[in-house]
């Protein structure tokens, strides 16, 4: 998906319904700034475990 955005990388990353935050984890691999959001607290608790590194999660 990332090729289709037009512009040079780094890009900050807005990702909706995070998850655990795997996907995150490429993003950031890849260079890029990895901002997160999910409404359930067991998913944000488990990004913010396995996931330090992030710049943020937020539970909405």
């Amino acid at each position: 998906m990332l090729q289709y955005i037009e512009g040079e990388p780094s890009f900050t990353i807005l990702d909706f319904g995070c998850g655990p935050g795997r996907d995150l984890k490429v993003f950031a691999e890849l260079g890029h700034i990895a901002v997160s959001l999910d409404g359930a607290t067991r998913f944000v608790e488990m990004a913010r475990t396995q996931q330090p590194w992030l710049a943020s999660v937020a539970l909405y």
